[in-house]
């Protein structure tokens, strides 16, 4: 459900209930007997006076609505920073109590609370939870106008198609490795360097009632854009490559993605579909839309634009899509460079990848 990590989630915070000698007398009056007994439990009444006994879960308690408050906020919260809320506390609960706030301290209360110190992943501005609603109240108004779209104008699952593209390394490559301990620099011998800086890009499609697309878009950077001469790729049937100078997506490339999408539709008696695309320039030009309408009249194509940066939120291929598809992709490339039953990093080793992986891949979809 949009926005269940909008905030920090944190144990619930009870206030600590001090004892009174009343409540001590009640519970363990049976057991007190002789002068030593009493005298135990009148020093205890007077530290308690004191604030002695029982103030440390007062500062812990209010130590605590000050860590979630800073952290709500994503503030930054230290050892030190805890060690200063504790002295505060003390001060504003009461100054004669025996708490210094140290760093024993410091680590019973992470312990107490399950707070333990995490590396930073992401940086954001002070305005991230104000832009966040903004965009979470855009992704919603978007799934409603999709489902008002579908059931205004009839669309069957299958008629509504969300495309994306994807970049991906011509060899997948580990950024780690194994090595002897205490080795200062770890070197790796590739077979092709220029091969794990370059990438090509594919572009599938996926339907409403879970179905993936017979066809694979993949575009190769090549040289010059073209495929080399001497050493021509084996291009199986259901992959559709092209050269480019780039592993980006132009408006070229869409223009060609679109005929052959439609000429898939049209092969399925499809007379009509919905598609989903993201705020990608070229997806806003309605030049090309209008110019594949015009040229294909057996189809009526409708597009919706997803709101530009809601794509992680509610975009099918990349809420899910995608991460399972890159791993089974690595899985695969890793047995290949074992078994050693491809070659790596040319275009004729991609392509032969993508057919083996392509027909696996509706189950993550279903």
């Amino acid at each position: 459900m949009i926005g269940e990590d909008l905030f920090v989630h944190h144990p619930p915070v009870t206030n600590p209930v001090k004892k009174t000698l009343i409540d001590v007398y009640s519970q363990h009056g049976e057991k007190i007997c002789g002068n030593k007994e009493l005298r135990r439990i009148r020093n205890w009444a007077k530290r308690a006076e004191a604030g002695g006994y029982g103030s440390v879960r007062s500062v812990n308690f209010r130590v605590y609505k000050l860590f979630c408050q800073k952290r709500d906020k994503h503030g930054i919260v230290n050892d030190m920073q805890l060690r200063k809320w504790g002295i505060q506390a003390k001060h504003e609960i009461n100054p004669q109590m025996r708490i210094k706030a140290s760093k024993s301290w410091a680590e019973n209360f992470k312990r107490k609370y399950n707070i333990v110190s995490r590396s930073i992943t992401h940086k954001v501005g002070k305005d991230y939870w104000k832009k966040r609603f903004q965009l979470e109240t855009k992704a919603a108004e978007f799934i409603e106008l999709v489902k008002k779209t579908i059931q205004e104008k009839g669309y069957q699952p299958h008629e509504v198609i969300n495309m994306d593209q994807s970049r991906f390394d011509k060899k997948l490559h580990s950024y780690r490795t194994l090595a002897t301990k205490g080795v200062k620099q770890v070197m790796v011998a590739v077979g092709s360097k220029n091969a794990t800086t370059h990438s090509y890009m594919v572009m599938p499609f996926v339907d409403a009632a879970g179905g993936l697309s017979k066809f694979l878009y993949l575009n190769s950077q090549e040289p010059e854009g073209k495929f080399p001469q001497i050493i021509t790729p084996v291009i199986p049937e259901n992959i559709k490559v092209y050269p480019g100078t780039t592993a980006m997506m132009t408006t070229n490339d869409l223009e060609i993605f679109l005929e052959l999408l439609i000429g898939d539709l049209i092969s399925r008696n499809i007379p009509k579909a919905l598609l989903l695309a993201d705020s990608w320039s070229s997806n806003k030009d309605n030049k090309i839309f209008k110019k594949l309408q015009e040229k294909c009249k057996d189809i009526q194509l409708e597009r919706l634009l997803i709101p530009e940066g809601t794509t992680g939120m509610i975009k099918p291929l990349d809420v899910f899509y995608f991460r399972p598809y890159k791993q089974f992709v690595r899985h695969i490339s890793d047995s290949i460079e074992i078994s050693e039953k491809f070659g790596g990093g040319t275009t004729t080793s991609s392509c032969k990848l993508w057919p083996t992986t392509n027909s696996k891949l509706p189950c993550f979809v279903t």
